[in-house]
């Protein structure tokens, strides 16, 4: 046999490994998913912990993730110092689901029966693909790492194949998924006691397993997690300000997370601690970040108002309103029914198992359900993705087809598992141009907001519009060390405090009234509930006036009594100032329209006012008026907003004079209105 030939032979036989084959398999699958679904990041939380890792709010990559472990953090860091242009939250995510699923294809390649290897390979990642790679989320990376891992450990010791290396690997898998989220971690390791279980009882049998190697190694994992969970909470009880907000955030879940004592019940309470109904609406609405009233010692006493609950019927009829009906929805719960009905008709299983795991899935469930955090998607897709896994580990062979025409069956099978799996991955690719549009719009507007950090803009915690980075791009370093959300979990956060310390703000509903520098971008209805808060708490002649309103997003200021700037030293409006408009005037109202920006400044920082002159010329008026985008204008940023079609009734229109003023960052310009 010549060269060419060994080569050939070896490349042949490299290909027809599992190995080989879970690898090629799981790249196919990563590739389909990140290139023509609609990839993001399902919750908000990880579009927060990759800002820290890149430093996007803060300037500097920080390894304190809040939910994940400071480990973790740590090596993401190290990462980022290395190799900065890389999203290393993202990617490294994508990278620990990639060896999870290539861990899980491999253990269930693994069957004397091909054909069935192949069929719960097409089942598990035809179900579960989308969950984990297209809508990418911390909690379900824990739990796919922590069910590989133990997976392996489990089959490791079974087989004893690549004994050290396979427990090794394991045993690392699972530790890095209780890195990503320790609970999820835990419900992974809860739902594989089920194999514990038949250890235990195969061992009782007397089927001479060694009960004391599984004893060992998954005493050594449980221990080691727990260790290096140990060290994430030393880790921020060290440091003063990290202590504070893990002890405020812990308080504010319980509130926000786990809600709020009913306003009408406790009605007298909230007035004794002097909390309105729009308090309590703009509280849980994710809008609270104010020091003076929404802190520890409130919480404190809102918590100690709400009542403990008590098992008893109405518990028990409301759960199983939703238990197991809601399941129904999820469609990983349906793949992990089809394949425990498949192991619970093979005449080799055991069922003796059944009865703890309708037990485990049911305390769980309620137990999460008294908590008041059931149905909680990412939650119960580590939950079924758990199950899924374990039985496909149980199936050892397709009993209950003729083994010669195996085939034939699986490959009818993979085609009604494809018209069953299919819709998500379908409507992902249709709404991925549609998304990224949006993306692209937002990412416009975050980086024109970050590069004016002449001003502080506060944002609301549930406006997701400024949301625009996929976990596979990069967040420019400190782009919005000038944005402050007025809720969230970073509420007390040391990066988030250094914000505000920058642009010297204790109190930002207090703060913000009159301050030039500060705008507020919200909607309609959580726009009156600040204002009305800030009446009730700080200034009862507060109110709110559109400055700028671009694609949806409204800029306002927080004003008390008549807008001021000061226009003593303004500058008359010159070459440097285009000035496009025209007045209208019917019956009482004034109409302005038009555009007016600077050569030299970006239109969007700019600030266009108009100012009336009585008789009495010491009784004048200002008004902002509100900009808008120019439709018709390049992609320069001089002159894309400076647009406005403004009304003012008048009813002296005649006895005023009238001055439109633009305010940069760096000049006053003024210039009279010829009527």
């Amino acid at each position: 046999m010549n060269t060419g030939e060994n080569m050939k032979h070896k490349i042949k036989n490299i290909i027809n490994t599992v190995l080989f084959k879970s690898i090629f398999i799981n790249l196919v699958i990563v590739f389909l998913c990140v290139v023509f679904c609609d990839s993001v990041f399902e919750t908000n939380d990880d579009y927060g912990m990759a800002s820290i890792t890149y430093g996007y709010i803060s300037g500097y990559s920080n390894s304190h993730l809040i939910f994940s472990n400071i480990l973790l953090g740590k090596g993401l860091t190290i990462l980022m110092s290395l190799f900065p242009e890389i999203p290393w939250y993202g990617v490294s995510q994508y990278i620990v689901v990639f060896f999870s699923f290539g861990i899980i294809t491999y253990v269930l390649l693994k069957r004397e029966n091909k054909w069935c290897g192949y069929f719960l390979t097409a089942i598990v990642l035809s179900f579960s693909a989308y969950e984990f790679y297209v809508k990418l989320q911390f909690t379900k990376t824990a739990g796919i790492a922590s069910i590989a891992g133990i997976l392996l450990l489990f089959y490791t010791i079974q087989l004893h194949i690549n004994y050290k290396r396979n427990i090794v690997i394991g045993i690392i898998m699972v530790i890095i998924g209780s890195w990503y989220r320790f609970e999820a971690c835990l419900l992974s390791l809860l739902v594989f006691s089920t194999l514990g279980v038949i250890v235990i009882i195969n061992n009782i049998k007397k089927k001479k397993l060694n009960i004391q190697e599984y004893i060992l190694i998954f005493g050594v994992t449980i221990i080691l997690i727990f260790v290096f969970k140990m060290l994430d909470s030393k880790v921020y009880e060290r440091n003063q300000d990290w202590r504070e907000f893990k002890e405020y955030n812990e308080k504010r879940a319980n509130l926000l997370d786990y809600g709020f004592p009913d306003y009408v019940e406790f009605h007298e309470e909230y007035k004794e601690l002097g909390i309105s109904e729009n308090d309590f609406n703009m509280f849980r609405s994710w809008t609270f970040a104010d020091p003076e009233v929404f802190n520890t010692e409130l919480m404190d006493k809102l918590i100690s108002l709400k009542p403990s609950k008590e098992i008893d019927f109405k518990i028990g009829a409301d759960f199983f309103d939703l238990f197991p009906y809601a399941f129904l929805k999820e469609k990983l719960f349906l793949a992990s029914m089809i394949l425990f009905i498949i192991w619970f008709l093979d005449k080799n299983r055991e069922t003796y198992i059944i009865p703890y795991a309708v037990v485990l899935i049911f305390s769980y469930n309620f137990f999460l359900f008294y908590k008041g955090r059931y149905l909680q998607h990412r939650v119960d897709v580590v939950l079924w993705m758990a199950f899924l896994c374990l039985f496909g580990y149980l199936i050892k062979d397709l009993h209950l087809i003729n083994r010669k025409e195996c085939g034939r069956y699986v490959t009818a099978l993979y085609f009604i598992i494809f018209l069953f799996t299919i819709e998500p991955y379908l409507t992902s690719i249709k709404t991925k141009d549609n998304t990224t549009n949006e993306m692209n719009k937002a990412k416009q507007m975050c980086e024109m907001i970050g590069n004016n950090k002449d001003r502080l803009y506060f944002t609301i915690a549930s406006d997701n519009r400024l949301v625009c980075y996929r976990p596979y791009d990069s967040m420019q370093k400190g782009l919005h060390s000038n944005v402050y959300a007025l809720g969230g979990w970073g509420i007390q956060m040391p990066l988030t405090n250094q914000i505000l310390e920058n642009y010297n703000v204790y109190n930002p509903f207090r703060d913000i009234v009159n301050n030039p520098a500060f705008y507020l971008m919200t909607e309609e209805v959580q726009l009156k509930r600040i204002v009305t808060y800030i009446q009730e708490h700080y200034d009862d002649q507060a109110y709110a006036v559109l400055v700028k309103s671009y694609d949806g997003y409204n800029f306002y200021k927080i004003i008390s009594g008549s807008v001021n700037v000061d226009v003593s030293d303004a500058t008359k409006f010159n070459d440097t100032i285009v000035s496009d408009y025209e007045m209208t005037v019917k019956k009482d109202i004034v109409n302005f329209k038009g555009k007016i920006y600077s050569k030299k400044t970006k239109s969007f920082e700019d600030e266009l006012l108009l100012r009336v002159i009585y008789k009495n010329p010491e009784k004048q008026t200002l008004f902002y008026v509100p900009q808008y985008v120019n439709s018709n204008s390049d992609d320069s940023d001089n002159c894309k907003y400076p647009e406005f079609d403004y009304n003012i009734q008048l009813t002296d229109y005649k006895d005023v004079k009238l001055e439109l003023i633009l305010n940069t960052n760096h000049e006053i310009y003024i210039d009279k209105v010829k009527k």
